[in-house]
This record gives C-alpha cells, structure tokens and sequence, in this order.
C-alpha cells in the first residue's frame, strides 16, 4: 500500500459528521436520538465528561484521532437529548472548543472568529451549569 493509500484508509473522521447528524435532526426532529446515535456506534456518556450535557436528559459520544491528518489531537462528536429534543455538538482537542451544530448552527462562528458564541442561547438554556 503506497503512503497516500494508507493515508486514505484511515478514518480520522467521526462518521457520521456533525453536520451530517444535525441535518437528520433538521429532516426530522422527532428522530429518536438514542436510537440514531447508538446505531452509528456513539457510546452514552456515563457519567459524562467535560463539554455540554443537558440538565436533564443523556448524551452519547464518538471520537477519532486525528493525528494522521492534523498532527495530533481528537475529533469528538456529542449527540445529546433532553424534553426539548436533540442537541449535536462537536469539538477537536488541538484548536476547536465545544460548538452547536443542531439545533442552532454555531460551527461557522469559529471560521470568523465568534469569540465564546459556539453554543446558542436558547440551548445554553437546557445544558447543566
């Protein structure tokens, strides 16, 4: 296997993406959450890590490194659900801090420099302090 195609085989992406999982959410925000994460290998938070949860309600976590690629680091992906439905956030260890895809689309805010604005009010609303 020549170095690119060893460089290609390796996943160092979650799948599915954030956005990928947030647009499912936006097609049919009555998706059971537990059952979409758990069907794509997510593993529940428990008890859960540092990051965003619901005050009330579960989450489920995906993680790849992305050493191959970024020199170092992970790229995690949360799924998370309270009474108000899903919430999708997503974070890498080496530069990006926790964002919103879903239900509010706050990963743009890091290209253009959204300061601490990664996650919406609205949901800031439904997370533990």
């Amino acid at each position: 296997m020549t170095g690119l195609a060893a460089l290609a085989a390796c996943n160092t992406s979650v799948r599915p993406a954030p956005e990928a999982a947030a647009q499912a959410f936006r097609a049919d925000p009555g998706l059971p959450v537990e059952a979409f994460a758990t069907r794509r290998g997510f593993d529940a938070l428990t008890p859960p890590f540092d990051g965003p949860v619901p005050a009330t309600g579960r989450c489920w976590e995906k993680a790849r490194s992305t050493q191959a690629l970024l020199g170092g680091g992970v790229h995690v992906v949360r799924i998370c659900s309270d009474a108000g439905g899903a919430m999708v956030f997503a974070m890498h260890t080496h530069g990006d801090p926790w964002h919103e895809h879903y239900p509010s689309d706050r990963s743009a805010d890091l290209t253009i420099g959204g300061g601490s604005n990664y996650i919406s009010n609205q949901t800031l609303e439904r997370l533990a302090p």
